[in-house]
Order: C-alpha cells, then sequence, then structure tokens
C-alpha cells in the first residue's frame, strides 16, 4: 500500500505544479499577453504575502520528495505519531485529488481574468458565476485545501507548518483582494460579498 501511496503522491504533485501553476499562468499569458502573477519586490503587504506565498509552495514539495526518495531523509521531518494510519493517508490522497479538481475548474471558470495576486495595472472582468456563485474565493479554498491534505498523507512537522502558514497567508491575501475589489467595481461588489460566503 505504502508503494501506491507513493505512486499517486508522486503524481499528484506532478500534475498539480504542471497545470494549476505552470498550465494556467501559460494558459492566461497566451490569452491575453499579460503575466498573471503579479507580485512585486516592494515592501507592501501583498507583495510580502507573495514571497511568503512562494517560500510555501517550494517548501510543501520538500516533504513529498523525501518521502518518496529516502524513508532516512523522511524520518527527519519529525512524524507526528497520533496521525500515522491508513485511513487518514487514504483520505488526504482523495482530498488531494478532489481539492486540485476543485481550483481548476474554478481557475477555468475565471478564464483570461486568473492572477496570483493583486493586477493593479490591468482591470480584468469581475467573475461572480460557476464555482464563484457559492464562494467568493473558489481558488484559494481549494489552495488551503491541499497542504491540509498532504498534511494528512504525510503527517509531520514540517507539513503542518506549511498548512498553517499557508491558511495565514492566503487569509490575509483574501482580505486585500476584497478590498481592491470593493474599490474597483464599487456597489457591484458590494452586493456580491453581500449575498456570497468568503469562503463557503
Amino acid at each position: 500500500m505504502e508503494e501506491i501511496i507513493k505512486i499517486l503522491l508522486a503524481l499528484f504533485v506532478v500534475i498539480y505544479i504542471s497545470i494549476v501553476f505552470v498550465g494556467r499562468t501559460f494558459i492566461v499569458w497566451r490569452k491575453t499577453k499579460v503575466f498573471p502573477i503579479t507580485y512585486g519586490k516592494t515592501d507592501s503587504a501583498h507583495d510580502f504575502a507573495g514571497r511568503v506565498f512562494k517560500i510555501l509552495v517550494i517548501l510543501s514539495i520538500v516533504s513529498p520528495l523525501f518521502y518518496i526518495i529516502s524513508g532516512e531523509l523522511y524520518q527527519n521531518l519529525i512524524s507526528i505519531k497520533v496521525f500515522e494510519n491508513i485511513s487518514l493517508k487514504l483520505f488526504g490522497l482523495f482530498l488531494a485529488y478532489a481539492s486540485m479538481l476543485w481550483t481548476i475548474i474554478a481557475q477555468s471558470q475565471m478564464d483570461a481574468s486568473w492572477r496570483i495576486g493583486i493586477d493593479l495595472n490591468h482591470k480584468t472582468e469581475f467573475v461572480h458565476k460557476g464555482l464563484f456563485r457559492f464562494s467568493r474565493h473558489p481558488i484559494y479554498l481549494g489552495v488551503m485545501a491541499t497542504p491540509l491534505s498532504i498534511f494528512f498523507i504525510l503527517p509531520n512537522v514540517l507539513n503542518l507548518i506549511i498548512f498553517l502558514m499557508t491558511f495565514l497567508t492566503i487569509m490575509i491575501q483574501a482580505r486585500l483582494e476584497e478590498e481592491y475589489l470593493a474599490k474597483i467595481y464599487g456597489e457591484q461588489y458590494l452586493l456580491y460579498s453581500k449575498s456570497t460566503p468568503r469562503w463557503f
């Protein structure tokens, strides 16, 4: 069973990076000629959150990589034994693939409006259909579920920290984006935010 989990986890990591980040970035750039990753190098809260998020993305690959490559390497990440059971690992795999599918659907519904961060230079279409009828931030919801699923599969101290930091960073980022969208779309966004929950 452990070998199957390793294969499914490796497949998940490759598909997730290829489609959710690289693939979607290329699709939006090809359609708009605008690079959709908007974080800069200033000292603003937005750009700081972006730097933290980039570090978390890189760190989130470490634990699966160690697990797949070498048991000895993985042992260095300090397992949390109370969460170590096959049922949680299988649930984590299900959650990982489900959250990835959810994220891909939400990204496709945003189409050319999809960005990572706040795009101050290009006004995008206001998206409020599909999954956005039920959640103001369905992509972030999927992104938050991903490190949680990895923690269930590989319950260790590093993955717990990654999940908690991802949760905190996205909570901040979502509020920054809401402030920006309220300024750009005004009453239209305020009405939307009153009728649609932030998460679910």
